[in-house]
C-alpha cells in the first residue's frame, strides 16, 4: 500500500510542478512550486518506509 501510495503522490507531484503555465504570475508559480515539491517530497517519504520496511 505504501507503494502505490508513494508513487501516486510523485506523480502527482511532478504534475502539478510541471504544469504551470509560463505566463501565469509570480505569486501562482511559487504556490504550485512549494505544493508539487511538497507532495513529491512526501511520497518520497512514503517510498523510502516501503523499502525500509522491506528491507527488514
Amino acid at each position: 500500500m505504501l507503494l502505490i501510495i508513494g508513487i501516486i503522490l510523485v506523480i502527482a507531484g511532478y504534475t502539478i510542478l510541471f504544469k504551470v503555465p509560463s505566463d501565469a504570475p509570480p505569486e501562482r508559480l511559487m504556490i504550485q512550486a512549494f505544493m508539487g515539491m511538497g507532495i513529491s517530497i512526501a511520497g518520497a517519504i512514503f517510498l523510502m518506509i516501503y523499502i525500509y520496511r522491506r528491507s527488514q
